[in-house]
């Protein structure tokens, strides 16, 4: 009985995976195996592989004209999408971390329940050792120290 308890024990979380590579078994591997079964031949209209034509697609593919102005134009989209998301992403971060000084608006503060105008600084709601980023002043709760 202590053997099996052991066996139990050793196989027991891979059991926890047999879902996981079941899914994974339905919707990636079968789908990618049968994509490069379909790719060796040559088929009807409705998808049916009708005749075995090797990696001659494969030829097709790599002498088509088409297909490397296919790959220049992806090129081109994603370092254009790369460098505009980075600088979108680094001009925000720039525009978060800065202090606007004619932005004011009254924020509940910790010292009282009396309200003050005080400018807007949105550093204020991240750092952890403020008082007032332990305050939301958007909807005058405090949060928990």
């Amino acid at each position: 009985m202590n053997a099996f308890v052991k066996l139990r024990q050793k196989i027991s979380p891979y059991l926890f995976l047999v879902p996981c590579l079941i899914v994974f078994g339905l919707f990636l591997f079968y789908p990618f195996a049968k994509t490069i079964y379909l790719s060796l031949y040559k088929t009807d209209k409705l998808g049916q592989a009708k005749l075995f034509v090797g990696f001659g697609n494969y030829i097709d593919l790599f002498t088509s004209e088409s297909f490397y102005n296919s790959l220049l134009v992806t090129l081109i989209f994603v370092v254009i999408v790369v460098a505009v998301s980075i600088l979108l992403g680094l001009v925000t971060a720039l525009l978060v971390n800065k202090n606007f000084p004619g932005l004011f608006h009254g924020v509940r503060t910790a010292d009282g329940d009396r309200l003050k105008r005080r400018r807007t600084d949105f550093r204020d709601y991240v750092r952890p050792d403020d008082r007032h980023s332990r305050q939301i002043p958007a909807v005058g709760h405090q949060l928990a120290a």
